[in-house]
């Protein structure tokens, strides 16, 4: 599973890198990678320390361009 190479992922619910992985990551490890450095920095702003849903659909935005 591409979310071991990352701490990040370590802590989460086993539904959430699933859920990202379906909705960005696709198996493919450049997205896993630029999923990660996103989720890094939105665990940072969000002042969280594990990634669920809500961050992920922080993480989403970003990447679609939604936010800025």
């Amino acid at each position: 599973m591409i979310p071991a190479f990352h701490p990040v992922w370590e802590h989460t619910d086993p539904d959430v890198p699933s859920f990202a992985d379906a909705h960005a990551g696709h198996g493919n490890f450049r997205s896993w990678a630029k999923l990660t450095a996103h989720t890094v920095r939105a665990l940072e702003r969000l002042d969280r320390d594990r990634v669920d849903r809500e961050v992920l659909g922080s993480v989403f935005a970003k990447m679609s361009g939604r936010s800025g």
